[in-house]
């Protein structure tokens, strides 16, 4: 994997962009006191480079009736790991799978609107052949919750 050089410039484009991509290349240049030209190509770069994987909006899942976030450990026969990460992240409810070291080899984090979906998925769409065992955690409180990185 390249990893792209990232000068002061391109840090502060990317800080404002994740805290709103909806910002203008007027309002970044104005307050980067930079040239329009300059953010624009900028962000070129960066989203060619991968950088920038893409604009996306935020959504409120409680507000939207997902009351219910899950963290799922999974151990999964060892020859069947790949199949089981492409497959459950296939799966609606899951927004994270996660290829992790120690106790479990996986582990999901799924948003659902009632227990009765969530006991539904561990029941049936957890019931394959290789998943050998589960645990489930229920998120009580989200302190942070961020993807920022910058």
């Amino acid at each position: 994997m390249i990893i792209m050089k990232i000068d002061s410039l391109d840090l502060r484009i990317l800080k404002l962009l994740e805290a709103d991509a909806r910002q203008t290349l007027r309002s970044i240049s104005k307050k980067l006191k930079t040239p329009i030209s300059t953010i624009h190509s900028r962000i070129r770069k960066l989203r060619s480079a991968g950088v920038i994987k893409g604009f996306s909006v935020v959504l409120n899942a409680e507000k939207l009736g997902y009351e219910f976030k899950v963290i799922i450990g999974l151990n999964v026969k060892r020859s069947h790991l790949i199949r089981a990460e492409k497959l459950l992240a296939k799966k609606k409810a899951v927004i994270c799978v996660y290829d992790v070291t120690g106790r479990f080899d996986l582990f999901l984090v799924a948003r659902f609107k009632s227990v009765k979906e969530l006991d539904r998925f561990l029941k049936e769409e957890l019931d394959l052949e290789y998943i050998e065992r589960t645990e489930t955690f229920m998120v009580l409180k989200t302190w942070k919750e961020s993807m920022h990185v910058c």
